[in-house]
C-alpha cells in the first residue's frame, strides 16, 4: 500500500460546502504515456492500491485499468478508482490525473458521494466543456515557473463543484450549483483581499469567467454592484477598527484603502448617519 505523502506530490486544501478535501498533484498532473506489453511478473509489480483516491478526467482518452483480474478500457469521460483498489493503469494519450483525501466523514456531501469511492467499485462518468476548461487551465498554472497557490486550490475547487454536480449531489434539500462555488470564491477574495485593488477583471481572472458573467452574478446573488460590496466589507472593516482599536482614523482609511479621505467620510456617515468619531466615541463609551 502506498500513500502520496513525498516530495513528489503537491498537498492542497479545499473545502467545498463542509467538504474538506486534501487534493495531491505531481509535477506533470497527467498521466504517463506508455505502451502495456509485459510480463505477468511485471504485471505484478505494477498492481498497486493506496489509501488516495484516484480520479482520472479523460480529455486525450484511451486509458486502461487492470482491476478484478482484467482490464477495462475507458474512451471518455472521468474515471473514479477508490482508494485500497489494487489496479494498474495506462494511457495512449495524455489524461489528467489527480489523487484526493476526505478529511470529514461526517460531511453532509461526503454521505452522499460515497456510493463512487467504495473499494473495488471503479465508477465511469461523463465529464463535461467546464471541467475540461478548468483542467486546462490548472495544466497551464502548474507549468508556470512561480506557482499561485491560491490559484490552483480556486481552480481545483471548481473542478470538484463540477464533479459533484455531476454525480447529482444535493445539499440539504437544496441543488449544489456551480454558482454557489462562484460566490464562496467571490466572499473569500473580499473578505481576504478587501485592501487591494479588486476590480471586475481581477475578479472574472480569478473565477476564470467574462467580467460580463462575473458581473451578473454578483447583481442576481448581492443585489447591488461589484464596487458598492467592496465599499461594504470596507465600512465594515472601518467600524471594527474605530470600535476596537485607538488608531487614527487617516490610517484606518489608508489601510481598507479608500479612494480619498473625503469619500471615507461621506459615505460613512451617509451609512451609519454619524461620522467615524463620534461612531468611536459611542461605540467605546458602550463597552
Amino acid at each position: 500500500m502506498s500513500t502520496f505523502y513525498n516530495s513528489k506530490y503537491k498537498s492542497f486544501k479545499i473545502s467545498v460546502n463542509d467538504l474538506k478535501i486534501f487534493v495531491y498533484l505531481d509535477s506533470t498532473f497527467k498521466t504517463q504515456r506508455k505502451d502495456f506489453n509485459s510480463s505477468i511478473v511485471q504485471s505484478a509489480k505494477s498492481l498497486h492500491f493506496h489509501l488516495e483516491h484516484e480520479i482520472f478526467f479523460l480529455t486525450g482518452k484511451e486509458l486502461k485499468v487492470f482491476h478484478d483480474s482484467g482490464f477495462h478500457n475507458y474512451n471518455d469521460g472521468i474515471v473514479i478508482v477508490p482508494s485500497l483498489t489494487p489496479h494498474f493503469s495506462f494511457s495512449g494519450h495524455d489524461n489528467y490525473r489527480i489523487l484526493i483525501k476526505f478529511e470529514n466523514e461526517n460531511s453532509i456531501l461526503f454521505k452522499q458521494i460515497m456510493d463512487y469511492f467504495k473499494p473495488n467499485q471503479i465508477s465511469q462518468l461523463q465529464i463535461n466543456d467546464e471541467d475540461v476548461l478548468y483542467l486546462k487551465q490548472l495544466d497551464k498554472s502548474l507549468s508556470k515557473e512561480t506557482i499561485n497557490e491560491d490559484e490552483i486550490s480556486s481552480l481545483l475547487t471548481l473542478i470538484f463543484v463540477q464533479l459533484l454536480d455531476i454525480l447529482g449531489v444535493k445539499n440539504e434539500d437544496e441543488v449544489f450549483t456551480e454558482t454557489n462555488q462562484y460566490l464562496h470564491v467571490i466572499d473569500q477574495i473580499i473578505n481576504t483581499e478587501f485592501d487591494k485593488n479588486i476590480n471586475m477583471v481581477y475578479l472574472a481572472n480569478k473565477l476564470f469567467l467574462s467580467t460580463r458573467q462575473v458581473a451578473r452574478i454578483i447583481k442576481k446573488n448581492y443585489n447591488c454592484s461589484l464596487s458598492q460590496l467592496i465599499v461594504q466589507k470596507k465600512l465594515s472593516v472601518s467600524c471594527l477598527l474605530l470600535s476596537k482599536t485607538d488608531l487614527p482614523i487617516s490610517k484606518i482609511i489608508s489601510y481598507i484603502n479608500f479612494e480619498t479621505p473625503n469619500y471615507f467620510y461621506t459615505l460613512f456617515k451617509k451609512t451609519y448617519g454619524i461620522t467615524p468619531l463620534q461612531y468611536r466615541k459611542k461605540e467605546q463609551s458602550d463597552d
